[in-house]
C-alpha cells in the first residue's frame, strides 16, 4: 500500500512553494556567451543534445555566421529561418543553435529579455532540442540542483542534466514543462500553490479536482516511483531511483531522478547492430527479458505500468542491469493503495499508452486493466527483440486508426510468428502465450513469465553482449539456438 501523507501536497514541499518567488518575476537564465562554447553538454547522451560546433561547421558556413552578426548589430535578424534556406539539411540543426547562440548573447549585451518560450513558439516544431539545451545550462530547481544540459523531451515533460551543489551525485532532471501546461490550458502564471489554496475552499474537496490530467498524471509518476525506491526488495534497483521533487521558481513541477548512463532498448539494439552482421544471441536476450519480467512482479503488486516498450527499458552501462523507466501512466494496482488523486482516463472509450504495444483491453478500456496488460506489452516487447528484423507482431500500418478498429484488425489476423531461426519452439510458445488476446488465455503474473524465460536466460552471454556495444571487447558473443539448449532444459520441452 503506498504511503499515505496527513496533506497531499506535502510531496510537493509546501514551504518551497510558499516561499518561491512569484511565476511573473525575471529570473536571469546563465548562459554561455560565447558562440563556439554554447551549451557544452556531458557528450553524445542524446541524439538531440548538440555539443560544441564542429570546427567543420565553423569553416564552411563561416560566411552565414558572419552575415548573420553583421545584421544582429543592424537589428534585422528577427527570423532566423531566412539564414538557412542555403543550409545542407544534415546542417541544420547544429547550424540553428550557433545562430541562436549568436543571438541569445547579442540580446543579453543589450540588455533585453531572453525568453525561452518565444523561441519555442517560433521554432520549437523543428528545433526544440537545440532551443532546450541552450537554456538547460544554468536552470536552477530545487534541492541544490543546477542544470548542465538537456536530454529530451516525452509526452509530460523535459528532461534535464542537473548537477547538485550539496554533492556530486548526477541527476536526471525531469520537469513538466510550460509548454505541456499550456495545452492543457494551465497557464504559468496560475500556480499550483493558488490553485490549491483555491480549491480547497471549495465543498467537497477532493485532491485531485483541482489538478489537470497532466498535472495529476505527474504527480502520480512522482509518487508511485518514490514509493518503488524506497522499497526493499532485490529488484528495487531495476526501476529507476526518485531523489526528490517540488517546483521550480518558475511554478513547474519537478522530479528528480538517478542519471543512467547507458542505452535505451531501442538504442541498444541499433549501436549493437552497428558495429557487427552477427545475430543477438538468444541467451543474452533472454537474461534481458528475464530481469524485466521480474521487476514487473516486483512493483506489480503496487503499480501496473501501462507503457511498457524498448524505450522505456535502459541498460546502464555502468552496472549492467535493465532500468524500467516512467511511470507516468501507471495505474495503482490494488483498491486498497488507491490513495491521493484517482487517475482514470476521461472516458472509458480514451487510450493510453503505445497503441503498438497495447493489449486489445487496454486499446478498448485503458481505466480498467490489469496485470495482464503490462504482460502483453512484454509480449510485444520480447516479439520485437527477438525478431530477426526487430519487427513488433502488429505493426501500424495506413497511419494512426482508432483503437477500436486496431482490435478489429488484429482479431482478423493468425497470431504472429517471430522471424528468427535461432528462436526454438518453447521459446515461441512463452511469447505467443503473452499475446493471447483473451487476457484469461495469457500469462496471469510476470513471475510466470520470469520462472519459463529463466530456462533460456544466459547472464554472461548478456554481459558479453554489454560490453561489446561499449566498446570494451572487439568480438561479439557467438549466437545460439535456443533450441540448442536441450540438455539444460531437460523435459520441459515435453510440456
Amino acid at each position: 500500500m503506498l504511503a499515505k501523507r496527513s496533506d497531499p501536497l506535502e510531496r510537493l514541499e509546501m514551504n518551497d512553494l510558499k516561499d518561491s518567488p512569484a511565476s511573473g518575476s525575471n529570473q536571469e537564465t546563465v548562459l554561455e556567451t560565447n558562440p563556439a562554447k554554447i551549451a557544452k553538454e556531458i557528450g553524445a547522451q542524446s541524439s538531440a543534445v548538440q555539443v560544441e560546433t564542429p570546427p567543420e561547421i565553423l569553416a564552411q558556413y563561416e560566411a552565414l555566421f558572419r552575415r548573420f552578426q553583421d545584421r544582429l548589430q543592424a537589428e534585422q535578424a528577427q527570423d532566423l529561418f531566412l539564414f538557412l534556406d542555403d543550409v545542407q539539411p544534415a546542417d541544420t540543426q547544429v547550424v540553428f543553435k550557433h545562430l541562436l547562440g549568436l543571438k541569445i548573447a547579442h540580446l543579453k549585451k543589450q540588455n533585453q529579455t531572453v525568453d525561452e518560450q518565444s523561441f519555442l513558439d517560433n521554432y520549437g516544431a523543428q528545433y526544440r532540442g537545440a532551443i532546450k539545451s541552450l537554456f538547460a545550462k544554468g536552470m536552477k530547481f530545487g534541492d541544490g540542483l543546477v542544470g548542465v544540459g538537456y536530454l529530451s523531451s516525452g509526452g509530460m515533460g523535459d528532461i534535464y542534466l542537473a548537477t547538485s551543489s550539496l554533492n556530486e551525485h548526477q541527476t536526471s532532471m525531469k520537469m513538466l514543462g510550460q509548454n505541456v501546461l499550456r495545452a492543457v490550458k494551465v497557464t504559468r502564471n496560475r500556480r499550483l500553490q493558488d490553485k490549491y489554496d483555491e480549491a480547497y475552499k471549495q465543498p467537497h474537496f477532493k485532491f485531485g479536482d483541482f489538478l489537470s490530467e497532466v498535472e495529476a498524471r505527474f504527480i502520480r509518476e512522482i509518487d508511485v516511483t518514490t514509493f518503488l525506491t524506497s522499497c526493499s526488495h532485490p529488484r528495487r534497483d531495476n526501476v529507476v531511483k526518485a531523489y526528490s521533487s517540488g517546483q521550480t521558481q518558475d511554478g513547474e513541477l519537478y522530479l528528480a531522478l538517478e542519471y543512467i548512463q547507458g542505452a535505451n532498448l531501442t538504442e541498444f539494439l541499433e549501436k549493437y547492430h552497428a558495429k557487427t552482421d552477427v545475430p543477438l544471441p538468444v541467451g543474452a536476450l533472454c537474461a534481458l527479458l528475464f530481469d524485466v519480467a521480474e521487476t514487473l512482479a516486483f512493483f506489480h503488486e503496487y503499480v501496473i505500468h501501462r507503457d511498457i516498450k524498448p524505450l522505456n527499458l535502459m541498460i546502464s552501462f555502468e552496472d549492467n542491469r535493465v532500468r524500467v523507466l516512467d511511470f507516468g501512466l501507471a495505474k495503482l494496482a490494488t483498491k486498497a493503495a488507491q490513495d491521493g488523486p484517482q487517475l482514470t482516463v476521461a472516458s472509458a472509450s480514451q487510450f493510453i499508452g503505445t497503441p503498438v504495444y497495447a493489449s486489445p483491453e487496454q486499446l478498448l478500456d485503458s481505466s480498467s486493466v490489469d496485470r495482464t496488460c503490462d504482460i502483453y506489452s512484454l509480449g510485444c516487447t520480447m516479439f520485437q527483440l527477438l525478431d530477426e528484423k526487430h519487427q513488433v507482431p502488429y505493426p501500424l500500418s495506413g497511419g494512426m486508426k482508432h483503437p477500436r478498429q486496431l482490435v478489429a484488425d488484429r482479431a482478423g489476423k493468425p497470431m504472429p510468428q517471430i522471424d528468427n531461426k535461432l528462436v526454438g519452439k518453447p521459446l515461441r510458445e512463452i511469447v505467443s502465450r503473452s499475446l493471447e488476446p483473451n487476457a484469461n488465455k495469457r500469462y496471469q503474473s510476470a513471475s510466470e513469465i520470469a520462472a519459463d524465460l529463466k530456462r533460456f536466460a544466459n547472464h554472461d552471454e548478456l554481459t558479453e553482449v554489454i560490453k561489446f556495444v561499449k566498446g570494451e571487447t572487439t568480438s561479439p558473443p557467438v549466437a545460439a539456438s535456443s533450441s540448442g539448449l536441450l540438455q539444460r532444459l531437460g523435459g520441459w520441452f515435453s510440456k
